[in-house]
């Protein structure tokens, strides 16, 4: 299956220059798109990017070829950034901030039992809250009880 996008092949490139991936992906499809017509058509990105990047096959200096094109190179305007990186959290940080959370309602639903078993109302009632409140447990699904979260 060919995918002729200009997003595409632009992660290619990163993802090689990354030794993320072989460097023998065959760029042929997108080599086609290294030249001054393509830079106005929807593979302009890819064209552009390539060139500034040193990554074009072809030695032609299309970009100097536009006026538009060769201002966004001579201020290093740049579409695609691969030292942009988003940072993913590992599962287990969640769900220590889940159990966190968790702790943290627990304490305040024991508080305010508390409170209220100072006032006075039906203390049987409320020592079976709070019993029931106390056994809550976790198990690997992060559910609560009965009670699904995710």
């Amino acid at each position: 299956m060919e995918l002729d996008d200009p997003l595409v092949a632009l992660v290619l490139i990163d993802l090689k220059k990354s030794s993320l991936i072989s460097s023998n992906i065959d760029m042929s499809l997108w080599d086609k798109h290294e030249n001054f017509e393509s830079l106005f058509s929807e593979h302009w990105m890819y064209s552009y990017e390539a060139y500034v990047n040193g990554e074009v096959s072809t030695s032609e200096k299309y970009i100097n070829k536009s006026n538009f094109f060769k201002a966004l190179e001579t201020y290093s305007v740049r579409f695609y950034d691969s030292s942009l990186q988003i940072e993913i959290e590992p599962f287990e940080s969640l769900e220590d901030e889940f159990n966190i959370k968790v702790a943290k309602a627990i304490n305040e639903i024991k508080a305010k039992l508390k409170v209220i078993q100072e006032k006075g109302v039906n203390s049987e009632k409320i020592e079976t809250i709070k019993e029931l409140v106390e056994d809550l447990s976790f198990d690997e699904n992060l559910t609560l009880g009965n009670v699904g979260y995710f």
